[in-house]
């Protein structure tokens, strides 16, 4: 068990840290609302089979009703502010930025459900704060609205993961299967903002936001821009996301924030080996701090678990 965890942190860790390369690869070819509209579309059709899987226990209808709720959350609200994000700051940049929302994670835990903060949590989010901050310090004004945009998405990220997390585990489905259908309602949100920006009344007020105007939904989909599409569909949204709640709703908050903890060491990497992003020395130094942070929560876990064994 103790290695199929590992190996899911692995895989998940790997995937995530390319998502920023890939989607601003992507956000060049193709409308940022629209991409998003595609990848969870594709992600979602993707896990369906884990979902029929479990189709004798599933109430639909209360299933879908918060499943409608995440999936704005996360596709519409979250995704939405990434995507934009990614296009108006470095790609690294933003990609630390969403690592922080285990942190937002915890807060909201404690806040909406009193569920109780481990010592260990809060020193880890503590030391992850000030090392995000010597990265993005100081600011370019260039990217003041990339990151702030970040920050929201991070922070609306974490409460997805908190509901999703919740949810499932109230309607007695896999994380994976609840993924599923978030990304699909999600999708279908976006469809319907997608096409209600056509109408002349919504595009008239939305000429001087050229990323919601007439959004559409095929333009430049072709054999060429296929396999980055996929790649953000299947393997960046749909496996990477599901293998991320698995992770939560089998081993807890703290095993799953792990992806994120040592997403900002990896993400930089991939950046600057395709993108050819230049690596401040502030960043490094920044990354060294969140490490830091990372090693205590892996610390813990390993005395927790020597304690549980004996």
């Amino acid at each position: 068990m103790k290695k199929f965890k590992s190996l899911q942190i692995i895989i998940a860790l790997i995937l995530f840290s390319s998502m920023e390369v890939a989607l601003k690869i992507a956000g060049t070819t193709f409308n940022p609302i629209q991409l998003n509209f595609w990848r969870f579309f594709i992600g979602g059709i993707c896990l369906a089979p884990f979902a029929f899987k479990e189709r004798s226990k599933i109430r639909l209808k209360r299933v879908l009703s918060l499943a409608l709720t995440t999936g704005f959350i996360c596709v519409v609200l979250s995704m939405g502010f990434y995507q934009i994000a990614i296009e108006n700051a470095k790609a690294y940049i933003i990609a630390i930025l969403l690592s922080i929302n285990p942190i937002f994670s915890i807060m909201i835990q404690y806040l909406l459900f009193k569920v109780k903060i481990p010592k260990s949590g809060v020193i880890t989010s503590f030391i992850t704060i000030i090392g995000t901050l010597i990265i993005i310090l100081p600011v370019n004004s260039n990217s003041i609205k990339g990151i702030l945009y970040g920050i929201v998405s991070s922070v609306l990220f974490g409460l997805y993961s908190v509901l999703a997390n919740k949810y499932a585990l109230s309607v007695n489905i896999s994380g994976i299967a609840f993924t599923s259908f978030t990304f699909v309602c999600g999708a279908l949100e976006l469809a319907f903002l997608i096409l209600i920006s056509h109408f002349s009344v919504i595009n008239r007020l939305l000429l001087d936001q050229p990323v919601f105007y007439k959004i559409p939904f095929l333009y430049n989909i072709n054999l060429k821009s296929l396999p980055i599409l996929i790649y953000t569909g299947v393997f960046v949204t749909g496996i990477a996301l599901s293998l991320f709640m698995k992770v939560l709703q089998d081993f807890g908050v703290e095993s799953a924030a792990l992806i994120f903890y040592l997403k900002p060491v990896v993400s930089p990497l991939i950046a600057f080996l395709i993108l050819n992003e230049t690596i401040t020395r502030n960043s490094l130094y920044g990354i060294l701090v969140i490490l830091l942070g990372t090693l205590i929560t892996l610390y813990n876990e390993h005395r927790i678990s020597k304690l549980y064994l004996h």
